[in-house]
């Protein structure tokens, strides 16, 4: 699946949603095919987006990018929002967690949780990161690249090197 794709279905379908922000859309030219099921992928990823746009203020940007990083591929979402604790960082995928700063909000404290659940289906990770409350944050899905995969686009052979067309 071309990880662009799954960015550009999953920015449609929460269009309405990102209306009220800045959206900033960042895709890698000639990232690899990832082998996952495009629909937990990108259902996981609108997780994010909704997120975002939840703890960011209206008006404020989103980002959302996709890129190789290592043996990669990097789908994320930043926001600049209300930010992270550092307790909170690695608590925010647990099952009906709910930071206690936003234990008012509306919410059950599953949507993380079931990305997790979503992108692990998938042979990948989540991860968070955050310069502190007030600062932002970037929630990212890790998804392996196959070892055959790790070449370029266009640089696939036919398997018949060395011989004459």
């Amino acid at each position: 699946m071309d990880p662009g794709d799954i960015v550009n279905t999953a920015i449609e379908k929460k269009k309405r949603l990102l209306s009220s922000h800045q959206l900033d859309v960042s895709v890698q030219n000639d990232l690899p095919l990832v082998y996952v099921d495009p629909t937990l992928i990108e259902k996981a990823l609108e997780h994010l987006i909704e997120n975002a746009a939840k703890y960011s203020p209206p008006s404020s940007p989103i980002k959302v990018s996709a890129g190789l990083v290592g043996s990669v591929v990097e789908l994320s979402v930043k926001d600049h929002g209300v930010g992270l604790a550092r307790e909170d960082r690695d608590r925010i995928w647990e099952r009906f967690y709910r930071s206690p700063r936003h234990r008012s909000t509306v919410g059950s404290g599953l949507g993380l949780w079931i990305t997790r659940a979503l992108v692990t289906a998938c042979n990948g990770h989540v991860e968070a990161s955050s310069g502190g409350i007030g600062r932002g944050a970037t929630l990212s899905i890790l998804l392996p690249v196959p070892q055959e995969s790790n070449r370029p686009r266009g640089s696939e052979t036919n398997g018949n090197e060395g011989e004459m067309p």
